[in-house]
């Protein structure tokens, strides 16, 4: 439902409209040693914000950064597991 509503009040990224802005939510996943908690939800959730900054440069093509900052992590027993914090850029 949010996402119907913040839809309505979005733009295109036009020659007239240059300048893009997102605001993201990010679910952290890990695959590896411990084990794999990618697309299992029944894990703990390692959230994450994040921004993105695009520019429109022409029809074909717009240039962006975007970065997050959260928790990452994995908890498979007691004796194997971690967590931590993650920037990425």
């Amino acid at each position: 439902m949010a996402f119907f509503i913040a839809i309505q009040f979005t733009y295109s990224q036009t020659a007239d409209y240059k300048f893009g802005i997102g605001i993201n939510f990010i679910k952290n996943e890990y695959n590896g040693d411990y084990g794999n908690g990618i697309f299992d939800f029944s894990k703990t959730m390692y959230a994450a914000g994040g921004l993105s900054f695009t520019y429109y440069l022409n029809p074909s093509f717009n240039i962006g950064v975007q970065g997050s900052y959260g928790t990452y992590g994995f908890y498979a027993d007691p004796a194997n597991n971690f967590t931590g914090k993650k920037l990425d850029m």
